[in-house]
């Protein structure tokens, strides 16, 4: 059985994609599609962090994903760095986090496009200095 670590709202939110599932936004509510083999203790944890994760998923962000070694790793792409904080406050530490601003920065003194894989690569890179 997986073990899962859920101490802020982006673990939550890791952790419910790593098991096949996703959470949104409709109509103002938190809407859940879990799959049937989700662990009790991550519905659990969804109920009981209903309002922070609500609140959260109504931020614009994006979330880019991958498994790496059965987990999943994520990077984030958010318009301004007011999300920014906010992804901060709810778990994502701030090397994984990507403003519109930044990239565009990057774009321009590269002359090159981001792409997710771009993006993946510059975090990497980023991590080994």
């Amino acid at each position: 059985m997986m073990k899962i670590h859920m101490k802020t709202q982006i673990e939550i939110l890791l952790a419910v994609l790593n098991v096949g599932g996703r959470l949104y936004i409709k109509d103002d509510r938190l809407q859940m599609s879990l799959p049937k083999h989700c662990p009790p203790e991550l519905v659990a944890a969804i109920e009981q962090n209903l309002r922070a994760l609500t609140a959260l998923l109504k931020q614009d962000f994006q979330v880019i994903t991958r498994k790496y070694r059965n987990q999943m790793e994520a990077i984030y792409w958010t318009p301004d760095d007011v999300v920014k904080q906010l992804l901060i406050v709810a778990g994502v530490a701030p090397n994984r986090i990507y403003i519109a601003a930044e990239i565009k920065r990057v774009e321009e003194e590269t002359r090159e496009r981001w792409t997710i894989e771009t993006m993946w690569y510059g975090w990497e890179a980023a991590c080994d200095q």
